[in-house]
């Protein structure tokens, strides 16, 4: 082991006796940060090598490497960790730590994954709840990168999840194996420290409140990560546009030019940390922005990957790929520039006598203004697709705008060309984005529809613009798929019909080992799944109001219990309907009764997992919730959730299915519906002592042909089909037979 020269200055300027936590690339220690806990990779500088000794007996357990360096920085190796890299045998450790337990299906799973990683095979695996998918394909992530010196990304979908990762997963594996892992954010998640001290140092050039100068100041002075969500969490009154002017990118980084670069970068600093990982967190759309990347803005290179949710990878690519600018964006950027209120100059261009470049700016401002108005007013709040027969209809906004873009663009060329490299850094990153922005609505003058959707929507005051490719499917496998040596897809819902053949031909893989886990919990003897036939068709107008009527029986069933009923629906409409028919029955029948959209989604669950809670939900509700016990007992599939093709991009892709000979709805919505349905059901069973019933009120489930795909879906649980007028008793009745 040698001391790279940081680490060398940094012990030259402590006094011993001091102990380390350390990174290190090969045989170079490159870091070190002060620790009172002799864990991990553990250096020692002191005066007496007999410390090293007595640290080294008795944290014997805990020290991966032990490394020793006197006050001369000679460096002695002490201690090598000694690891074991079967996977039997790290599960069984892990199964000697409280809430750990060791699970046959988790262990094959994990060899199944690190077969895919060493033999440079993509895999899929459905795991079901319980059968601790996360730590199935830690270990071998681990395994793999230590063994090979490489990385692995784990992609989420969720912060809960990446939360459950870092702070109870890794944590405990990184007690029995020696490795460094990272959570990865996007570059503008992070502060600038340049751009922040010159705002501090000029004064009041950008923002519009004079009290956030002190907080910015105080952030800058205090914050350990200079990230975007500790900067909000503190200051919760300021408006997020302000971070714009702050954030790090690569457009305006000064890079080794740059005073802070070295060792104050944020940005960087995080990088590096992310380098010296075996293992990094980040989330898909992280994943799929590096993908397209030819230069890797914040993750390093990687070559490995495991998509946990990945029943989500479709929809994560599809917002992703999609190409957005909104008139906001325009506009906004535009007063980075330079903007005047009240006789009050601000902006990048504020502190130059260039009143002719000003004037251009605020005319070439205020006439976008008035054609994203009249674009606004034509467009509305539907979402329109521009197609051969309507693209002319918009075609002079497009010029309109282009036209006053060149003739900006040209201006501030001329003006850049004057400046030194620090004045003109900032505004050439701002040009370059209005260069982009003009490319942009250039493509919609040259519009082309083949494999792409040109749409606009209004909202509010705002007229967005995207290009979205009609199915993501060659994006993956051009982008992604062929550019890893080994990807894993895992999530507990990744089978319909009890295959992965619409999985396999959404996200575009043809070759890959398949595993369909068995569940650690008794599903049929734990739960049932109430079928009732005889409810009203869901576009009857008196669905909802029988739907009402059922629910309040449901209640009943529960009598006086602290079992609590999640209700999910497909649209807020009838979710409100069937609110406003019940809600007043189920709180005289003792139920704290919550909807959502009255609160927050994080103050409804600690609401509603105090007990005895009834909760109408739609959307984010169908997946992601983890209530365990009797507080959820009854899940309530109030229609069975297909996806109507309303927005833009998926009516484009049902006629496009239909032009190529397809069945859009046997061959897309329904496998999407069942994969959703199943999700929705999922929220149920979270813990093997848990026990429940689910009621599906859409007849439609039983009385049409295309039901069996559900049912064949959902063969793992117990069926039974009922009336509605049996709901009652049938509830009543499991609960009674379950707690004899």
């Amino acid at each position: 082991m040698q001391l790279s020269d940081d680490v060398r200055e940094k012990l030259k300027d402590c006094s011993p006796p001091k102990l380390f936590r350390f990174e290190h690339i090969d045989s170079t220690i490159v870091d070190i940060e002060e620790t009172d806990e002799a864990k991990g990779d553990v250096l020692l500088f002191s005066l007496d090598k007999k410390d090293a000794f007595d640290i080294v007996a008795s944290n014997f357990d805990t020290i991966g490497w032990f490394v020793y360096v006197d006050k001369d920085l000679n460096v002695y190796v002490m201690g090598e960790p000694e690891e074991d890299t079967d996977v039997t045998s790290i599960f069984n450790k892990l199964s000697k730590f409280k809430g750990f337990e060791y699970r046959q299906e988790q262990v094959k799973m994990a060899k199944i994954i690190l077969d895919a990683f060493e033999n440079s095979k993509n895999a899929i695996l459905e795991a079901p709840t319980g059968t601790g998918k996360s730590l199935a394909y830690l270990v071998p992530a681990v395994v793999f990168a230590k063994r090979h010196n490489k990385r692995v990304v784990i992609s989420t979908n969720t912060k809960n999840l990446q939360q459950q990762l870092l702070k109870k997963d890794l944590p405990v594996l990184e007690s029995i194996l020696n490795f460094k892992s990272a959570i990865a954010f996007g570059r503008n998640n992070y502060l600038c420290r340049r751009k922040a001290e010159n705002i501090l140092s000029k004064g009041d050039v950008f923002l519009f409140e004079s009290d956030v100068y002190a907080i910015l100041k105080e952030f800058l002075l205090s914050t350990e990560t200079g990230l975007k969500s500790e900067f909000f969490s503190k200051e919760k009154g300021i408006d997020e546009s302000i971070w714009k002017l702050v954030e790090s990118d690569s457009l305006s980084c000064a890079h080794r030019k740059c005073p802070y670069y070295k060792n104050q970068c944020f940005f960087y600093r995080a990088r590096k940390k992310l380098d010296l990982s075996h293992i990094i967190i980040a989330n898909h759309h992280l994943v799929l922005s590096h993908s397209i990347m030819e230069n890797a803005e914040i993750l390093p290179e990687f070559d490995v990957l495991v998509v946990d949710e990945a029943h989500n990878i479709e929809r994560n690519a599809t917002n992703y790929y999609t190409d957005t600018l909104t008139s906001f964006d325009v506009l906004n950027t535009l007063d980075m520039l330079y903007s005047s209120k009240k006789g009050k100059e601000r902006g990048l261009l504020s502190a130059f006598d260039e009143m002719v470049l000003k004037d251009k700016i605020l005319n070439v401002r205020e006439e976008l203004k008035g054609i994203f108005e009249g674009l606004l007013n034509r467009v509305g709040s539907d979402e329109v697709v521009l197609d051969r027969k309507n693209s002319s209809e918009f075609l002079d906004f497009f010029k309109d705008v282009v036209e006053r873009l060149d003739d900006l663009q040209l201006a501030l060329k001329g003006f850049i060309s004057q400046l030194d490299e620090d004045d003109a850094l900032d505004i050439k990153s701002v040009y370059v984005k209005i260069e982009g922005f003009n490319k942009f609505f250039k493509s919609f003058i040259e519009f082309d529809d083949d494999g792409q959707v040109y749409w606009l929507k209004g909202f509010k005051k705002t007229v967005h613009f995207n290009i979205t490719p009609i199915n993501v499917r060659e994006a993956l496998r051009s982008y992604l798929i062929e550019n890893l040596s080994s990807i894993v897809f895992t999530s507990a819902t990744l089978t319909v019909n009890g295959d992965f053949e619409f999985f396999k031909r959404t996200v575009g893989i043809d070759d890959a080992i398949e595993y369909v886990a068995e569940s650690n919990f008794d599903y049929k003897k734990n739960s049932k799944l109430f079928l009732v036939y005889d409810m009203l068709k869901p576009d009857d107008k008196d669905f909802v109001a029988e739907v009402s009527s059922v629910l309040v029986s449901i209640a009943q069933a529960l009598g006086n219990t602290n079992r609590g009923v999640l209700a999910l629906f497909t649209s807020y409409k009838a979710l409100d309907f069937a609110y406003d028919l019940s809600h007043k029955a189920l709180e005289e029948l003792g139920f704290n009764v919550l909807k959502q959209g009255e609160l927050d989604n994080f103050e409804l669950l600690s609401r509603f997992k105090k007990g005895k809670g009834f909760l109408f939900a739609t959307s984010s509700f169908w997946e992601g919730i983890d209530v365990k016990g009797e507080e959820l007992s009854v899940v309530v599939i109030v229609k069975l959730p297909f996806e109507v093709p309303t927005t833009a991009v998926e009516r484009v892709r049902y006629d496009v299915m239909k032009k190529e000979g397809a069945n859009p709805f046997l061959e897309y919505a329904l496998p999407k519906a069942v994969l959703r349905l199943r999700q929705g059901l999922g929220r149920l069973i979270r813990h093997k002592s848990d026990r429940g019933v689910m009621v599906i009120l859409d007849s439609r489930i039983v009385n049409k042909s295309y039901g069996k795909v559900f049912l064949n879906s959902l063969d793992y649980m117990s069926q039974e089909r009922i009336s509605k007028d049996e709901i009652k008793d049938r509830i009543s009745h499991f609960f009674s037979s379950i707690s004899r």
